[in-house]
Protein backbone atom coordinates (compact mmCIF):
# COMPACT_ATOMS: atom_id res chain seq x y z
CA UNK A 1 0.00 0.00 0.00
CA UNK A 2 2.81 2.92 1.11
CA UNK A 3 5.08 1.22 -1.59
CA UNK A 4 2.99 0.63 -4.97
CA UNK A 5 0.24 2.81 -4.49
CA UNK A 6 1.87 5.79 -2.81
CA UNK A 7 5.12 5.40 -3.36
CA UNK A 8 6.85 6.06 -0.06
CA UNK A 9 10.12 4.84 0.73
CA UNK A 10 10.72 2.16 3.62
CA UNK A 11 10.58 4.24 6.58
CA UNK A 12 7.15 5.54 5.81
CA UNK A 13 5.86 1.96 4.34
CA UNK A 14 7.21 0.54 8.12
CA UNK A 15 5.15 3.72 9.82
CA UNK A 16 2.10 1.92 8.63
CA UNK A 17 3.09 -1.22 9.95
CA UNK A 18 3.79 0.17 13.31
CA UNK A 19 0.48 1.83 13.24
CA UNK A 20 -1.27 -0.99 12.45
CA UNK A 21 0.41 -3.38 15.32
CA UNK A 22 -0.36 -0.55 17.48
CA UNK A 23 -3.74 -0.62 17.28
CA UNK A 24 -4.14 -4.12 17.35
CA UNK A 25 -2.54 -3.98 21.08
CA UNK A 26 -4.61 -1.05 21.89
CA UNK A 27 -7.71 -2.41 20.37
CA UNK A 28 -7.07 -5.74 22.55
CA UNK A 29 -6.73 -4.16 25.67
CA UNK A 30 -10.02 -2.20 25.44
CA UNK A 31 -11.82 -5.49 24.75
CA UNK A 32 -10.92 -6.61 28.02
CA UNK A 33 -11.55 -3.69 29.79
CA UNK A 34 -14.96 -3.18 27.86
CA UNK A 35 -15.76 -6.87 28.60
CA UNK A 36 -15.63 -6.48 32.34
CA UNK A 37 -14.28 -9.55 33.25
CA UNK A 38 -17.00 -11.60 31.24
CA UNK A 39 -16.64 -12.98 27.72
CA UNK A 40 -18.63 -9.89 25.65
CA UNK A 41 -19.72 -11.73 22.24
CA UNK A 42 -21.43 -7.99 21.53
CA UNK A 43 -17.70 -6.85 20.81
CA UNK A 44 -17.74 -9.12 17.61
CA UNK A 45 -20.20 -7.52 15.33
CA UNK A 46 -18.60 -3.99 16.17
CA UNK A 47 -15.31 -4.62 15.58
CA UNK A 48 -16.12 -6.38 12.44
CA UNK A 49 -17.94 -3.41 11.51
CA UNK A 50 -14.81 -1.25 12.18
CA UNK A 51 -12.59 -3.32 10.26
CA UNK A 52 -15.10 -2.75 7.32
CA UNK A 53 -14.95 0.88 7.26
CA UNK A 54 -11.44 1.00 8.08
CA UNK A 55 -10.64 -1.33 5.32
CA UNK A 56 -13.08 0.64 2.70
CA UNK A 57 -11.13 3.75 3.77
CA UNK A 58 -8.31 2.41 2.93
CA UNK A 59 -9.46 1.69 -0.58
CA UNK A 60 -8.78 5.55 -0.92
CA UNK A 61 -6.20 5.73 -3.21
CA UNK A 62 -4.82 9.13 -2.27
CA UNK A 63 -4.26 9.30 1.70
CA UNK A 64 -1.87 11.20 3.43
CA UNK A 65 0.56 9.38 5.28
CA UNK A 66 -0.96 10.87 8.64
CA UNK A 67 -4.48 9.73 7.40
CA UNK A 68 -2.71 6.22 6.13
CA UNK A 69 -1.20 5.68 9.86
CA UNK A 70 -4.60 7.13 11.14
CA UNK A 71 -6.84 4.46 9.65
CA UNK A 72 -4.13 1.19 9.80
CA UNK A 73 -4.29 2.19 13.97
CA UNK A 74 -8.09 2.31 13.42
CA UNK A 75 -8.13 -1.07 11.10
CA UNK A 76 -5.98 -2.72 14.35
CA UNK A 77 -7.70 -1.02 16.98
CA UNK A 78 -11.01 -2.86 15.52
CA UNK A 79 -9.28 -6.07 15.17
CA UNK A 80 -8.30 -6.19 18.60
CA UNK A 81 -11.81 -5.44 19.54
CA UNK A 82 -13.19 -8.26 17.75
CA UNK A 83 -10.51 -10.89 17.97
CA UNK A 84 -10.38 -11.19 21.83
CA UNK A 85 -13.63 -12.22 22.38
CA UNK A 86 -13.83 -14.96 19.89
CA UNK A 87 -11.00 -16.34 21.18
CA UNK A 88 -11.94 -15.58 25.10
CA UNK A 89 -15.27 -17.47 24.10
CA UNK A 90 -13.17 -20.65 22.97
CA UNK A 91 -10.75 -20.94 26.04
CA UNK A 92 -13.85 -20.30 28.08
CA UNK A 93 -16.83 -22.52 26.35
CA UNK A 94 -13.80 -25.72 25.65
CA UNK A 95 -13.97 -28.30 28.01
CA UNK A 96 -10.74 -28.52 31.02
CA UNK A 97 -9.81 -31.78 29.83
CA UNK A 98 -9.85 -31.28 25.79
CA UNK A 99 -8.69 -27.31 25.68
CA UNK A 100 -5.15 -27.78 24.56
CA UNK A 101 -7.08 -29.97 21.78
CA UNK A 102 -9.40 -26.94 21.02
CA UNK A 103 -7.22 -24.23 21.00
CA UNK A 104 -4.47 -25.90 18.57
CA UNK A 105 -7.46 -26.81 16.16
CA UNK A 106 -8.63 -23.06 16.25
CA UNK A 107 -5.08 -22.14 15.59
CA UNK A 108 -4.96 -24.34 12.88
CA UNK A 109 -7.25 -23.04 11.18
CA UNK A 110 -6.03 -19.82 11.59
CA UNK A 111 -3.13 -20.20 9.73
CA UNK A 112 -4.66 -22.30 7.09
CA UNK A 113 -7.10 -19.06 6.79
CA UNK A 114 -3.76 -17.14 6.55
CA UNK A 115 -2.40 -18.44 3.66
CA UNK A 116 -5.56 -18.78 1.92
CA UNK A 117 -5.57 -15.07 2.94
CA UNK A 118 -2.47 -14.60 0.96
CA UNK A 119 -3.28 -16.49 -1.84
CA UNK A 120 -5.97 -14.50 -2.15
CA UNK A 121 -3.62 -11.08 -2.56
CA UNK A 122 -1.63 -12.97 -4.76
CA UNK A 123 -4.56 -13.98 -6.86
CA UNK A 124 -5.54 -10.36 -6.80
CA UNK A 125 -2.30 -8.45 -7.48
CA UNK A 126 -0.82 -10.59 -9.87
CA UNK A 127 -3.47 -12.27 -11.82
CA UNK A 128 -6.50 -9.82 -11.53
CA UNK A 129 -4.23 -7.04 -11.59
CA UNK A 130 -5.53 -5.03 -8.85
CA UNK A 131 -4.13 -1.94 -7.00
CA UNK A 132 -3.77 -2.80 -3.35
CA UNK A 133 -6.71 -0.09 -2.89
CA UNK A 134 -8.93 -2.58 -4.64
CA UNK A 135 -7.57 -5.24 -2.59
CA UNK A 136 -9.07 -2.87 0.60
CA UNK A 137 -12.06 -2.72 -1.06
CA UNK A 138 -12.69 -6.32 -1.58
CA UNK A 139 -11.83 -7.44 1.76
CA UNK A 140 -13.87 -4.96 3.06
CA UNK A 141 -16.87 -6.12 1.34
CA UNK A 142 -16.31 -9.50 2.23
CA UNK A 143 -16.00 -8.43 6.33
CA UNK A 144 -19.77 -7.09 5.71
CA UNK A 145 -20.38 -10.55 4.16
CA UNK A 146 -18.80 -12.01 7.13
CA UNK A 147 -20.57 -9.85 9.99
CA UNK A 148 -24.25 -10.02 7.87
CA UNK A 149 -24.05 -14.20 8.00
CA UNK A 150 -22.92 -13.76 11.89
CA UNK A 151 -25.84 -11.91 12.70
CA UNK A 152 -27.89 -14.01 10.61
CA UNK A 153 -27.06 -16.77 12.41
CA UNK A 154 -26.52 -15.65 15.41
CA UNK A 155 -28.49 -13.09 15.97
CA UNK A 156 -27.80 -12.68 19.76
CA UNK A 157 -24.12 -11.56 19.24
CA UNK A 158 -26.29 -8.48 17.16
CA UNK A 159 -28.84 -7.58 20.18
CA UNK A 160 -25.92 -8.14 22.83
CA UNK A 161 -24.05 -5.27 20.50
CA UNK A 162 -27.13 -2.80 20.51
CA UNK A 163 -27.79 -3.37 23.99
CA UNK A 164 -23.86 -3.09 25.31
CA UNK A 165 -24.39 0.32 23.43
CA UNK A 166 -27.66 1.28 24.89
CA UNK A 167 -26.16 0.30 28.46
CA UNK A 168 -22.86 1.76 28.12
CA UNK A 169 -23.91 4.97 26.41
CA UNK A 170 -25.95 5.98 29.31
CA UNK A 171 -25.30 4.18 32.59
CA UNK A 172 -22.43 3.33 34.50
CA UNK A 173 -22.73 -0.27 35.51
CA UNK A 174 -20.70 -1.73 38.71
CA UNK A 175 -21.30 -5.58 39.18
CA UNK A 176 -20.66 -7.11 42.45
CA UNK A 177 -19.97 -10.59 43.10
CA UNK A 178 -21.26 -11.63 39.76
CA UNK A 179 -19.24 -15.28 40.08
CA UNK A 180 -22.52 -16.15 41.60
CA UNK A 181 -24.12 -16.83 38.56
CA UNK A 182 -23.40 -20.15 37.58
CA UNK A 183 -21.31 -20.68 34.24
CA UNK A 184 -23.64 -23.61 33.42
CA UNK A 185 -27.21 -25.01 33.73
CA UNK A 186 -30.51 -23.64 34.72
CA UNK A 187 -30.68 -20.57 36.72
CA UNK A 188 -33.53 -18.26 38.12
CA UNK A 189 -33.18 -14.59 38.07
CA UNK A 190 -35.61 -12.60 40.45
CA UNK A 191 -35.12 -8.73 40.49
CA UNK A 192 -36.36 -5.42 42.23
CA UNK A 193 -38.05 -4.03 39.09
CA UNK A 194 -37.25 -0.35 39.43
CA UNK A 195 -37.67 0.22 35.66
CA UNK A 196 -37.96 -0.94 32.34
CA UNK A 197 -34.08 -0.27 31.67
CA UNK A 198 -33.66 -3.23 34.24
CA UNK A 199 -33.15 -5.83 31.36
CA UNK A 200 -31.17 -4.03 29.31
CA UNK A 201 -28.86 -3.53 32.23
CA UNK A 202 -29.03 -7.19 33.76
CA UNK A 203 -28.22 -8.25 29.90
CA UNK A 204 -24.98 -6.52 30.18
CA UNK A 205 -23.85 -7.64 32.95
CA UNK A 206 -24.21 -11.51 32.21
CA UNK A 207 -22.06 -12.97 29.96
CA UNK A 208 -24.71 -15.67 30.15
CA UNK A 209 -27.93 -15.11 27.41
CA UNK A 210 -31.12 -14.40 29.31
CA UNK A 211 -34.52 -15.47 28.65
CA UNK A 212 -37.11 -12.64 30.31
CA UNK A 213 -40.49 -12.61 30.95
CA UNK A 214 -42.35 -9.73 29.02
CA UNK A 215 -45.49 -8.18 29.59
CA UNK A 216 -47.35 -9.13 27.11
CA UNK A 217 -48.61 -5.94 25.14
CA UNK A 218 -45.09 -4.36 25.91
CA UNK A 219 -43.24 -7.91 23.54
CA UNK A 220 -46.34 -7.14 21.06
CA UNK A 221 -44.90 -3.68 20.38
CA UNK A 222 -43.70 -3.43 16.65
CA UNK A 223 -40.59 -1.89 17.77
CA UNK A 224 -39.56 -4.09 20.35
CA UNK A 225 -41.00 -7.39 18.92
CA UNK A 226 -38.33 -8.42 16.97
CA UNK A 227 -35.82 -7.56 19.50
CA UNK A 228 -37.86 -9.90 22.14
CA UNK A 229 -37.56 -12.44 19.45
CA UNK A 230 -34.16 -12.70 19.39
CA UNK A 231 -33.56 -12.53 22.94
CA UNK A 232 -36.27 -15.66 23.26
CA UNK A 233 -38.33 -13.40 25.46
CA UNK A 234 -41.65 -15.25 27.39
CA UNK A 235 -44.49 -12.53 26.78
CA UNK A 236 -47.29 -12.93 29.98
CA UNK A 237 -50.46 -11.38 30.66
CA UNK A 238 -52.42 -11.22 33.93
CA UNK A 239 -55.75 -11.15 31.94
CA UNK A 240 -55.10 -14.52 30.20
CA UNK A 241 -55.33 -17.64 31.76
CA UNK A 242 -52.99 -20.23 33.16
CA UNK A 243 -52.69 -22.39 30.57
CA UNK A 244 -52.29 -19.50 27.65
Amino acid sequence: YGKVLNHWGDFESSLLATALGFGIGLGSLASGIVSEGKVELGLVPLGALGITIAALIGAHPHLSLYAAMANFAVLGFFGGVYYVPLNSYIQRSSPDAERGAYIGTTNMLSFIAMALGSLLHYVLLSWLSFSPAHVFAVLGALTIGVTIYACRTMPEFLLRAINWIFAHSIYRLQTKQASNLPTTGGALLVCNHVSYADACLLLAASERPIRFLMYKPIYEHRFIKPFARIAQAIPIASEANPKE
